[in-house]
């Protein structure tokens, strides 16, 4: 008859665990060995090509909650799958049959073991540097775990073939099966019913672009939101940079200097933008001008506020419109520098568009849901916790500190221009208007604001100074024909003692309150 289990030499021995094992991998073992080797090499890619500078975007990457059911389901699995092969000494007689065999059991062992805990570990760190620790030590492990398994599996395929061997083979014990049952659903129960932790709202208020900006983002963790509101801040810190021209330095400046009649070259960026403030110069019939940078000096806009006198008015205008800046490009070639000449002592001025350009550059590279506001101007991305979108108020039209239209925005940006927003007061008490009315060279001092809502914060913030520039009749009419979503308030007896006229536009993109007035047909 044939010999019992503990008479077979443990050559043998060994050889038919081998190929128990192999045959158990071929058919669930293997799919879930590349499973989670697979979770590392993700978080390599998520790393390098997905976020490669933000480890927290890594960690509230979509991805996220595929990768972290895969740890909470694999690693009970993999324990409980060693802790029967340990139980039926097959683990044991492997590792000390032969050197290999220890050395690619406990590889693997150790490898799984690591990669599992540095999983956890990303889940669960507060710092940049902890979590790019835990996803390196996530990756390197999963490597090691992966050759290591390739080498067990090299090992069990090129063994022999079991010699055909007796044994008294016992049927697991009910409880055995029971508590593994039980090991096998509660992970599975757990990553289903697993919610991703509620988000912390982190704010910031920071002087940028002469105002108080507030900037408001959603995150894993404060850490996580902090280092998110600083990249944010360098991109609005950047764009005042280059736009200020209160810095000799900046690009605007150097072009405000350049000799009159010589052309000067310009970064394919700054090309980028005189394009485009071109474009919207002619839409809206020179309404919206920048080059009026000497008018805004004679009037003394950017201080305390003062009254020119005739000449001086008429020196600033004749230094003043769109028409004395001349840009040479090729055309199709967007991304190659152009060559900008000043017919005329011509100054741009970004106070009409600055803001809006800085919102869209910090949208192109910050993800998540945040929220900016420069008082005038709002822009958000993402949704917030909960939904609805994020609450904005307008003001009132002659009270800035008295809110009239509760909005809610879930993208893109809102403008206001007003003239309780900036408007100056002399020293005999006249209202000196913020904005300037190109065409006439003169300030623009309505009891009217206007809000506009773009997609683009730079387009939002163009548009608000031209509506407002042009008033409320002839700038709904403008608005509604082009499909601009605008709204305009002036005192009156409706809710909030104010009269509100919206394009539909805008009426059908927020709620407005009862009674509010839809634009007429131009």
């Amino acid at each position: 008859m044939g010999a019992s289990w503990r008479t077979v030499s443990p050559d043998t021995r060994m050889r038919v665990m081998l190929g128990a094992m192999v045959w158990w991998e071929r058919w669930a073992f293997n799919a879930l060995h590349v499973v989670v080797g697979a979770t590392g090499f993700a978080y390599l890619y998520m790393k390098l090509a997905l976020v490669p500078e933000d480890p927290f975007a890594l960690v509230n990457h979509p991805w996220q909650p595929a990768m972290m059911s895969t740890h909470l389901i694999a690693a009970p699995f993999f324990v409980a799958c060693f802790g029967m092969l340990f139980r039926s000494h097959t683990l044991r007689k492997l590792f000390g049959s032969s050197a290999s065999g220890r050395r690619t059991g406990w590889t693997s062992l150790v490898g799984f073991s690591a990669m599992a805990i540095s999983g956890y570990l990303i889940q669960i760190a507060s710092t940049p540097a902890l979590i790019d620790a835990a996803i390196w030590t996530h990756v390197v492990t999963s490597a090691v775990f992966v050759v290591g398994y390739g080498a067990h599996l090299v090992i069990g395929w090129r063994a022999p073939a079991p010699e055909p061997v007796a044994s008294r083979r016992r049927p697991p014990r009910p409880a055995a099966r029971a508590a593994l049952g039980v090991l096998l659903v509660l992970p599975a129960a757990a990553a289903a019913d697993a919610q991703p932790a509620a988000p912390v709202r982190v704010e910031r208020t920071v002087l940028l672009m002469g105002a108080p900006a507030t900037f408001v983002t959603e995150a894993a963790d404060r850490a996580a939101g902090l280092a998110r509101l600083e990249r944010m801040v360098r991109v609005v810190e950047a764009t005042e940079a280059e736009l200020s021209t209160w810095r000799d330095d900046s690009a605007l400046s150097r072009l405000n200097r350049q000799p009159v009649g010589t052309p000067a070259p310009a970064a394919p960026a700054v090309c980028g933008l005189l394009g485009r403030l071109a474009a919207w110069h002619d839409a809206t019939d020179g309404a919206f001008d920048p080059a009026v940078g000497r008018l805004v000096d004679a009037w003394g806009l950017r201080g305390r506020g003062r009254r020119p006198d005739a000449e001086a008015l008429r020196t600033a205008a004749a230094g003043a419109g769109w028409r004395h800046l001349r840009i040479d490009r090729r055309p199709g070639f967007d991304r190659e520098p152009c060559a900008v000449t000043r017919r005329a002592a011509v100054t741009l001025d970004a106070g009409g568009f600055g803001k809006g350009e800085a919102l869209d550059r910090v949208r192109r590279t910050a993800g998540a849901a945040w929220l900016i506001d420069f008082g005038g101007q709002v822009a958000v991305s993402g949704a917030p916790a909960g939904g609805g979108g994020w609450p904005v108020a307008v003001a009132h039209p002659a009270r800035r500190g008295e809110p009239t239209l509760e909005l809610r925005l879930d993208a893109g940006s809102l403008a206001t221009s007003s003239g309780s927003e900036r408007d100056l007061t002399l020293a005999d008490g006249a209202r000196l208007g913020h904005v300037l009315d190109p065409r006439t060279g003169g300030p623009v001092s309505r009891a009217a604001s206007v809000t506009v809502w773009r997609q683009s914060a730079f387009e939002a913030d163009v548009l608000s100074t031209a509506l407002y520039v042009m008033g409320p009749d002839r700038g709904l009419a403008w608005a509604r024909a082009r499909g601009v979503a605008a709204c305009f308030l002036t005192p009156g007896s409706g809710a909030g003692g104010v009269e509100i006229r919206a394009t539909p536009a805008f009426a059908a993109r927020f709620a407005l309150p009862g009674g509010a007035e839809s634009a007429p047909a131009s």
